[in-house]
């Protein structure tokens, strides 16, 4: 197969204008599958406010038979879009088409399309990867401010040498491009010139990391218990989220690593309902320790505190600079980190109502003492992503689809929760719906 790319977002006009496959089609048949996210999402500043970005990839089919011809075509269209989500609602607000691939079956040569990505936010510029190039697109709304043919303008000794495949870029606090030749070099801005670029001394690993993730290897989506911890340390008071079973283990604490992080804690899993227990007793790790520190002792239920399957507190942002390990001895586990909280102290609990396929997840408001303010079901059983803007959370889960040739799909829903009152409006990736709570 041959392909035939327009690049803007008149591309499907200017193609079916040129092929004439208007008529064509009218004796075929045409079809579209649902679109689908490609690489993380990313929540983007501008001179309008924050909006969420997504870049998504559509296929299209088409078959028709040639006029005056026996022979039928079969051609498939991969359209490459970026659109943005007002944070509010999660309603769609524009959609861009960077690049429409055409493939065809009675071309001989086979060129499969690339893919689509957001990579990184340079002041107000966005770069992203469609197809077979690099573009940055202004931040306001997506219109290209340069292309390749824009970096070999701005760069002529480069002419060629930018890479065709998304390998080849990494975003390590700005756009990094590995060269045909095999040179480094990173964009610089407002006048996208190349600069050489070589990875800072010590900085090695991160940058290999960096780059994987600005690759196709991740796609944005975690699961929901990345997003939870079970335990804060809050006005001079442990408390965590445990089950009978996890609190008893958490009050074997004899070197002090259960009080420095819930991740030493047994963890339930699946089974696990759980509940607010406040530490009622510390005691010091023994002496001999250069410095010692303290260990839990005794563990009691918070009385008048619900009960959560499978409960977490949504964790707070990330501090900067705040590690990503805690080490304890020789051994390591993901650093603690305190949950969100609201201005009256109160925090978020995720958690699922049942365990089978029928099970959704929720999310709880608790009071600074921990009781219920109120809780919410969600349309989804799976928590991959999440932003926060003022007082809302922005959320993107995943929910069982409808069984096709291919087994079950699952559904992507984009979600914004009001963090005061816990209304939420969504959106469905696939369908291009809104989401509603039900009535």
């Amino acid at each position: 197969m041959t392909r035939s790319i327009a690049w803007g977002v008149g591309a499907v006009m200017t193609v079916l204008a040129l092929a004439g496959v208007g008529w064509l089609v009218s004796r075929g048949q045409v079809t579209f599958e649902s679109p689908e996210r490609q690489g993380p999402p990313a929540l983007i500043e501008s001179g309008r406010g924050a909006q969420l970005w997504l870049a998504t990839r559509q296929v299209e089919t088409r078959s028709y038979r040639l006029p005056r011809s026996r022979t039928w075509i079969l051609e498939t269209r991969y359209h490459l879009r970026v659109q943005a989500h007002a944070p509010e609602t999660t309603q769609r607000t524009w959609i861009k088409e960077l690049a429409l691939v055409i493939e065809r079956s009675n071309d001989r040569r086979v060129v499969n399309a690339g893919p689509v990505r957001l990579l990184g936010q340079e002041r107000d510029v966005v770069w992203v990867w469609a197809h077979d190039q690099l573009l940055a697109l202004s931040a306001d709304d997506a219109s290209v401010r340069a292309d390749r043919a824009r970096l070999e303008a701005a760069n002529p000794s480069l002419t060629g040498l930018f890479p065709t495949s998304l390998d080849e870029v990494a975003w390590f606090g700005g756009m990094v491009v590995t060269l045909v030749d095999g040179r480094r070099v990173r964009l610089t801005l407002p006048d996208f010139r190349a600069e050489p670029w070589t990875v800072p001394a010590g900085q090695e690993r991160a940058f290999d990391r960096a780059a994987s993730m600005s690759h196709t290897y991740w796609g944005g989506a975690y699961t929901t218990a990345d997003f939870g911890v079970r335990h804060t340390v809050a006005g001079g008071r442990w408390v965590g989220l445990l089950s009978e079973r996890e609190a008893r283990d958490a009050e074997d604490d004899a070197n002090g690593d259960n009080f420095a992080g819930s991740e030493w804690i047994v963890d339930e899993g699946r089974l696990a309902r759980r509940g607010f227990w406040l530490a009622t007793s510390l005691g010091r790790t023994p002496a001999r320790r250069a410095a010692p520190e303290p260990r839990l002792q005794r563990l009691e239920r918070l009385p008048g505190t619900g009960d959560y399957l499978q409960g977490r507190m949504l964790k707070g942002p990330r501090a900067a600079g705040e590690p990503e390990w805690q080490w304890r001895g020789v051994s390591a586990r993901p650093a603690p980190r305190e949950p969100l909280r609201f201005a009256d102290q109160g925090v978020l609990v995720l958690f699922r109502t049942r365990l089978d396929e029928q099970g959704q997840l929720g999310i709880a408001r608790t009071t600074a003492d921990y009781h219920e303010r109120w809780r919410v079901l969600l349309p989804i059983d799976e928590l991959q992503n999440r932003w926060q803007v003022g007082d809302r959370l922005v959320l993107m889960g995943s929910a069982p689809g409808a069984a096709g040739s291919g087994g079950a799909r699952r559904r992507e829903i984009l979600l914004t929760l009001h963090g005061h009152t816990g209304g939420w409006s969504g959106w469905d990736v696939a369908t291009e719906r809104a989401v509603s709570p039900n009535p």
